[in-house]
């Protein structure tokens, strides 16, 4: 894939880039498109916060946008989520103690939306990952119906509030898949081992909304300015980019659709249906907002 489209607009913002290069149509790769025609303003034409890694050659990474510092290996053995706490809580290296499971918010952060499932990884190349192998794999339920490389689930240490599956009483966590790029969650406790991959350093990914009082609010810890509240209609993706960008709020004209991990900052993990701060943001429908990432996936507008 492209870096990013030669004419990319230059966005300011604390959050990694997406990394995703590439212009899409509904179905095929397509020379991304001038500003009028359709499916404009995908995440291609906008370049963010580059990501910035720093190999410590002491087998960790530092994120330079984020702060964080990372396991650079790949635990092959999976684990439960307690056990995965444990781990990174017991892990010395780089010379450090202070190692941690990360939150889905940082764990997203150096997701790597290049990726294609049984391809190439979710996830830059400074870091090590390897589909499980078939030893690993050999209790595992889920082997027998998922191809190896859907199965790069990473745990996270976010907990998530609603129903797993519909069945109450059930704790869960959500982990991210660096084999296939999606967010899902398993139980807490069983038999469900998945991989996990240790940070350290102040965590990363809380918000600081303002109300702006003008039907926009400010995230002030990613400068981002996001539309307050959807307008209760539902689009297909070409209809929401071109939304978007023809969109006129708080005396601004320059409004895009977010990349999926800008979209992601604003979720309340503390929170389901909607997971979203409601003190701040109003959402009319239970539809799943777009992002401009396409999947092979500074004002935003919600």
């Amino acid at each position: 894939m492209a870096e990013h489209d030669a004419n990319a607009k230059q966005v300011a913002r604390r959050i990694p880039d997406t990394h995703q290069g590439s212009c899409f149509d509904n179905s095929n790769e397509i020379p991304c498109p001038r500003k009028g025609n359709p499916f404009y303003g995908q995440d291609a034409q906008y370049r963010g916060a580059k990501p910035d890694y720093v190999n410590n050659g002491d087998g960790t990474v530092t994120d330079r946008v984020t702060g964080l510092i990372w396991q650079q290996g790949h635990n092959a053995k999976r684990l439960g989520w307690y056990e995965a706490h444990q781990a990174c809580a017991d892990l010395t290296l780089g010379g450090h103690t202070d190692w941690r499971l990360p939150s889905i918010k940082e764990l997203y952060s150096i997701a790597d939306f290049r990726g294609t499932a049984g391809h190439r990884p979710y996830l830059n190349k400074v870091f090590e990952i390897h589909q499980p192998s078939a030893d690993i794999l050999q209790h595992d339920r889920f082997a027998a119906t998922h191809h190896s490389s859907m199965m790069g689930q990473t745990w996270s240490s976010t907990l998530y509030t609603g129903q797993h599956w519909d069945r109450p009483g059930v704790n869960a966590a959500f982990f991210f898949n660096f084999l296939d790029g999606r967010i899902k969650q398993a139980p807490t406790h069983g038999r469900r081992g998945l991989f996990y991959r240790c940070v350290r350093g102040p965590t990363w990914g809380a918000n600081d909304f303002v109300d702006n009082g003008n039907g926009a609010v400010t995230d002030r810890a990613s400068e981002l300015v996001w539309q307050q509240s959807d307008d209760g209609k539902t689009r297909n993706w070409e209809g929401a980019l071109a939304y978007c960008e023809g969109l006129t709020l708080g005396g601004h004209n320059d409004w895009r659709l977010p990349n999926v991990k800008e979209l992601q900052s604003i979720v309340d993990y503390s929170r389901h249906d909607p997971a979203l701060d409601t003190r701040v943001f109003q959402q009319t429908d239970h539809w799943i907002p777009w992002s401009a990432t396409p999947r092979s996936t500074p004002r935003v507008c919600g």
